[in-house]
């Protein structure tokens, strides 16, 4: 059975075209306006979404996503509300890939297997670890 992945790239290919997949923050500004992004996003021609998992201190990224960060972590959207979120996308949009990008603290704060069975439960189709070196990636690739 092909993945979301390689029927959105095979799909792409046989159209000659290249891939949309736009970043958003999950929670921002507030979960329902997240939502109602993500549904325009969508509408206008997402081929699939990178999702961000909000975290204190985002030193990789720049300050519109380190705002966004500030904005969700104020409203107390954590990482139970993050998957319900992501189920809700999933639910909506069976056949969309969905990544989620993520700083190494939130998936090894408590086991890297229990934050990846999470994200699959919740529909996500794969999880960049942003700030992991590659000496130290085991723990976290599966």
């Amino acid at each position: 059975m092909m993945n979301r992945y390689e029927a959105m790239f095979e799909r792409l290919r046989n159209r000659s075209e290249g891939a949309y997949v736009p970043f958003v923050v999950l929670g921002d500004p507030t979960p329902t306006i997240c939502l109602e992004i993500v549904e325009q996003l969508i509408a206008g021609g997402a081929d699939a979404l990178e999702l961000g998992l909000a975290f204190s201190d985002p030193i990789a990224d720049g300050p519109v996503i380190q705002k966004a960060n500030q904005r969700v972590l104020q409203n107390y959207f954590g990482l139970s509300q993050a998957w319900d979120c992501v189920s809700e996308i999933r639910n909506r949009y069976t056949d969309l890939p969905l990544g989620i990008l993520v700083y190494a603290n939130l998936v090894g704060a408590k086991h890297p297997e229990e934050f990846y069975r999470q994200a699959a439960s919740a529909g996500i189709d794969s999880v960049l670890v942003a700030d992991v070196p590659t000496m130290e990636a085991s723990p976290y690739v599966t």
